[in-house]
């Protein structure tokens, strides 16, 4: 993946999910009473933009995600219908001035998070009638959504169908042929929601889109026989932290270029709050002594407030779990980083 997407929309992705979302899922109608909480440079703040629009409703916006002020809005605007990651349902739930508000007008949820949220978010907002899993990237726009289903582990653990005028396919990412129902895959689709292509980047746009149109997202998932997409996890080495995507390798050329610093890697690893916490574990030239501190002063302005590591961890020539390739295993890395900071 290129370290600055710049995605290519046009009307019909940003205003289609409009006209899927609104009458199969979260059924907005005039007088409905949305919160969005992403800003407008994350897809989810472009797409849920117009819902008020296409429906007589009323959207507010908020320019931070502060839990006490969220709680209020909620309950002094009624809002019922509501959006997220697990970041925001974790600081709501969290918050020390929770159980001072009424938050039972929120009867539907977008919930774009783990399956072991949907009971979590039952929890918080007793009132919900409708949560429904959402999944979806910025160079598709929308792709699938939860419908009403009454089947409680099906709701739980399944991301729905695709939108009619979507294709989903689960391709071997090795040899780009289709596998079977309920065989993890690739997860790539066509069809009105995906982007146009990488602004002012072909070369790009030539390898995220193949000969038939289809957009290789780099995640990987399945289908079952009914066309029920359930998404697992990244091929890619991206962290999905509070709702936005860091590119480890982005992060780890940025700390190269700190003085001292010889050999840095990046991973995320699970984080109640924020889904992923980046990561960074450092080796650094023997007549430097770094701490914690250090390294996050030194991206502190520099790169987005996202992507700055919240776990910085420091090792010697030897610590570092190799391939026999000579090149870092990244996944025993993350085990071992895990196993730290626990």
């Amino acid at each position: 993946p290129i370290t600055s997407p710049h995605l290519m929309l046009n009307h019909t992705s940003l205003l289609g999910i409009g006209r899927h979302l609104l009458p199969e899922t979260f059924r907005m109608e005039p007088g409905s009473r949305l919160l969005c909480n992403s800003p407008f440079y994350h897809i989810a703040g472009c797409v849920y933009f117009p819902l008020g629009a296409l429906t007589g409703g009323y959207e507010l916006y908020i320019n931070e995600f502060v839990a006490s002020e969220v709680l209020e809005i909620i309950e002094t605007e009624k809002i019922n219908f509501f959006f997220g990651f697990e970041a925001h349902f974790n600081t709501l739930a969290n918050a020390p001035e929770f159980n001072n508000y009424n938050l039972k007008s929120v009867e539907h949820i977008l919930l774009a998070a783990g399956p072991e949220w949907y009971d979590k978010c039952k929890r918080i907002f007793p009132g919900a009638r409708v949560i429904a899993h959402h999944y979806g990237f910025s160079e598709g726009t929308g792709v699938s959504m939860m419908y009403d289903e009454t089947d409680p582990v099906f709701r739980k653990y399944t991301n729905g169908k695709a939108w009619p005028g979507i294709e989903v396919k689960v391709v071997d990412p090795v040899t780009g042929a289709e596998v079977d129902e309920d065989v993890n895959g690739e997860l790539c689709l066509r069809g009105w929601s995906r982007f146009q292509g990488y602004y002012k980047n072909e070369a790009e746009t030539e390898k995220a889109i193949d000969d038939n149109e289809f957009f290789h997202s780099g995640d990987y998932g399945s289908k079952d026989r009914n066309g029920n997409i359930s998404y697992r996890g990244r091929y890619k080495m991206m962290i999905k932290t509070g709702g936005e995507n860091v590119s480890e390798k982005e992060v780890e050329i940025f700390l190269e270029s700190m003085p001292g610093i010889r050999n840095v890697q990046v991973v995320g690893i699970p984080h109640e709050k924020w889904g992923e916490a980046v990561t960074a574990v450092i080796e650094t030239e023997p007549e430097h002594n770094f701490k914690q501190e250090d390294i996050i002063a030194f991206c502190k302005g520099k790169i987005s407030r996202y992507k700055i590591p919240k776990n910085v961890l420091f090792f010697n020539g030897d610590d570092w779990p190799l391939l026999g390739s000579g090149k870092i295993n990244k996944i025993a890395l993350r085990k071992k980083v895990v196993d730290k900071l626990q």
